[in-house]
């Protein structure tokens, strides 16, 4: 009883202690790659920004719902989104990793996670719950709400090995602010990141409405090719992971759609105001 007690209130503090390090006491993100990348698209069409949080593992439903107008935060591409929703250009490339605790001499590769039955933990709807389910599916299995959560849960070792964006873990596990780093590590082989796939991160909106995402990647485009992108990435670290080929030579979509194809996008300058669905996480979003 006791040592479930114990390891109750560790679970607890990681959890304050990581809100605490990277969220603090307000309800909406103030920084992060996407945030200012939203802000400058809001910018650049003259309309205000509206950040709501929603469970990532309901994305689809909220947008769909019309709760929000987009997924921006990290959203991973995968080929089956094409049939739901309505997805933009890749902006940035990420990778899934493997996250455990700096101590842990056990878990040091997949062969070993496997062989020793690790337990897996992963943010609910993500695309490191894909990769856990399809590599590790015969271990114990975990899903979080985010994956703030899912790196608490290692440390606490509630759970050994959090799958997820090597965009977020390399920040969590390096930077001076976190309270992760020195706690948790990347597994790595031969001192290179072992990577589970090779990803893109773009933005979606409702199955249909292709005018708004065409206004998202007419302005992400004029973006990069005014130098704002880059700016933004260097203040965060990401810079070697811009896509910058296709938008360098990207030809403005928007103007040749009908106007019942703009009507999704003339809906949002008439209110004025962009409702971007949101989940926590640095450096995209926090």
């Amino acid at each position: 009883m006791k040592k479930k007690f114990l390891t109750l209130i560790t679970v607890v503090l990681a959890l304050v202690m990581s809100l605490f390090a990277f969220v603090g006491c307000s309800g909406a993100p103030t920084k992060g790659f996407d945030v200012e990348l939203m802000q400058a698209f809001c910018k650049a069409n003259d309309i205000e920004l509206e950040l709501k949080k929603i469970s990532w593992g309901q994305k689809e439903m909220e947008v769909n719902s019309g709760n929000i107008d987009l997924i921006w935060n990290g959203m991973t591409i995968r080929p089956e989104m094409a049939n739901n929703l309505e997805v933009s250009m890749p902006y940035l490339t990420n990778s899934q990793v493997m996250v455990v605790r700096s101590d842990d001499d056990k878990n040091i590769g997949i062969a070993s996670i496997t062989a020793n039955n690790a337990k897996i933990t992963a943010e609910s709807g993500s695309a490191g719950e894909a990769k856990a389910k399809e590599i590790f599916g015969n271990n114990s299995y975990n899903g979080a709400v985010d994956q703030i959560t899912a790196m608490t849960e290692v440390l606490s070792k509630t759970s050994d090995v959090a799958i997820i964006d090597e965009v977020m873990a390399n920040y969590y596990t390096t930077n001076d602010e976190s309270s992760f780093k020195g706690k948790l590590k990347i597994v790595d082989l031969a001192g290179k990141h072992i990577s589970l796939s090779i990803e893109e991160y773009g933005i979606a909106a409702k199955k249909g409405n292709a005018g708004l995402i065409a206004m998202v990647n007419d302005t992400i485009a004029k973006l990069y090719q005014d130098g704002t992108v880059k700016t933004i990435a260097q203040k965060y670290g990401i810079e070697s992971q811009l896509i910058i080929g296709g938008y360098s030579i990207y030809v403005p979509k928007y103007g040749l759609l009908s106007a019942e194809e703009k009507a999704s996008w003339e809906n949002i300058k008439s209110k004025g105001k962009l409702v971007v669905g949101y989940t926590l996480f640095a450096p995209i979003c926090y």
